[in-house]
């Protein structure tokens, strides 16, 4: 595969009006340059894993420009967000930071992030070095208010010697079909990796699925109102879509049956004794259950695959295509962006290190980790250089992209109000509520935030 024709060729199909981003449920740490005379600027992300790249990136631009310090803090996925809109709220926030595509209109709407296009423009970014279609996603009515950072896409992670075992090769695992009926060959992948205390799968008639040892399928309840880690690809498979219009719709459709019967097929998957039950699972992230062999399987996306391919898993993992739905295969395909907070004391100086980010000089040392895919076109292609000299397999990951399988995320106002709420109500129907009522409820509430 020529990394430069296939996959921005796909991009271009996919995602000429998304926005998103990566998940990823990270520990908390920080990290900073080190100090000296001149201006300090300040740097927020999230995952644990692209802090370090990135703190080699301040350290090189720091060398560029010795009057600026680039202090970079990550924190996990959940406190960031919490954090943040406190520090904005308090109009304390960090000069610069990673966004969201279901936060961008809310941040452009109380006027928290700067407009960038003349800066951008005065700086020359050249749109063209990015995958195409990435540089659009943080613009909006005309207006450039981020940068490119890297995109994603998902794919079904499986324990390979938990597959192997219940008779399953790694074509198998490619072509597994999914519906909210009877959840097709791979609610009976998930059936037959179930296994109770006593080595009984969950096929068997002696399952017992209150003592379950290990469950086939570890679902994703706290994933906001995009259900990018889980729900959010089985209904789109199912014919889900999130709104009227990807970008700022009118009116949503959380209460929609493509979507209702999606997360009652997930649900039962808990009743059955396939998947934990949600309070079981509440405390324990992704990363801690896959390795400690609790589930065989579950959705993550290729920002993920230093943790599971990597030199230190703890099991052997392997990423297949999604299992292929009533309206066939889809996945979320996202894109970060890094922003300057409207507040900050040095734009021009805050400005200059997202740029400095957003370059081919940054992207591809970014890219070389092989830990995730930069927005740069050079970069992806390190990334993908960096993945098969280790090894790894990514085509679960470029091959939705080149067969147009991908979905656009929607883009909308009151992301954090929108997310809460939907996430709630999805969390409800884990626990036991009534689907249909639970989301016609939720999407009531959520377009009256829109009107």
């Amino acid at each position: 595969m020529k990394t430069r024709t296939v996959v921005s060729a796909g991009i271009v199909a996919a995602m000429a009006l998304s926005l998103g981003a990566c998940n990823a449920n990270s520990s908390s740490t920080s990290s900073s340059s080190a100090s000296g005379d001149g201006v300090t600027v300040s740097y927020w992300l999230w995952d644990d894993r692209q802090a370090p790249l990135y703190q080699k990136c301040a350290d090189d631009f720091h060398a560029e420009n010795p009057n600026i310090t680039v202090k970079i803090t990550q924190t996990a996925w959940g406190q960031y967000w919490d954090t943040l809109t406190t520090q904005l709220a308090a109009s304390n926030a960090p000069d610069t930071f990673v966004d969201h595509s279901t936060r961008l209109l809310q941040f452009i709407d109380s006027k928290q992030i700067l407009d960038i296009t003349d800066k951008a423009k005065e700086a020359g970014i050249d749109d063209s070095i990015y995958q195409p279609g990435l540089a659009d996603l943080s613009k909006f009515e005309g207006k450039r208010y981020g940068l490119p950072k890297d995109w994603d896409t998902m794919g079904l992670l499986y324990d390979t010697e938990v597959a192997k075992e219940a008779g399953y090769t790694k074509e198998d695992m490619a072509k597994l079909t999914w519906n909210p009926t009877d959840g097709g060959t791979f609610q009976e992948f998930v059936a037959k990796t179930t296994v109770d205390a006593n080595g009984h799968n969950g096929l068997d008639p002696a399952f017992d699925k209150n003592n379950v040892k290990r469950y086939g399928y570890y679902p994703e309840w706290a994933d906001g109102a995009i259900g990018q880690n889980g729900w959010g690809e089985f209904a789109a498979s199912n014919g889900f879509t999130y709104g009227d219009k990807t970008v700022n719709p009118t009116k949503f459709n959380f209460a929609d049956k493509s979507l209702v019967d999606t997360l009652a097929w997930e649900r039962q998957l808990i009743e059955k004794g396939y998947a934990p039950k949600f309070d079981k699972q509440s405390s324990l992230g992704t990363d801690a259950t896959m390795n400690a062999g609790i589930a065989a399987s579950t959705i993550a996306g290729s920002f993920t695959t230093s943790s599971y391919l990597g030199a230190d898993a703890q099991k052997k993992f392997a990423y297949a295509p999604l299992p292929i739905g009533p309206v066939g295969r889809r996945s979320a395909m996202n894109g970060l962006h890094d922003v300057v907070w409207s507040g900050s004391k040095h734009p021009d100086e805050a400005f200059k290190w997202i740029a400095y980010m957003a370059s081919d000089k940054c992207q591809i040392k970014v890219g070389e980790s092989g830990v995730i895919f930069p927005a740069s076109i050079k970069g992806t292609e390190a990334s993908l250089k960096a993945r098969e000299a280790k090894g790894q397999d990514n085509s679960a990951f470029t091959t939705v992209v080149e067969n147009k399988e991908t979905f656009s995320v929607p883009v909308f106002a009151h992301g954090d109000e929108v997310n809460a709420l939907i996430q709630d109500a999805i969390q409800e129907i884990a626990g036991g509520a009534d689907p249909q009522a639970t989301m016609t409820a939720a999407n009531e509430k959520a377009n009256a935030l829109l009107k």
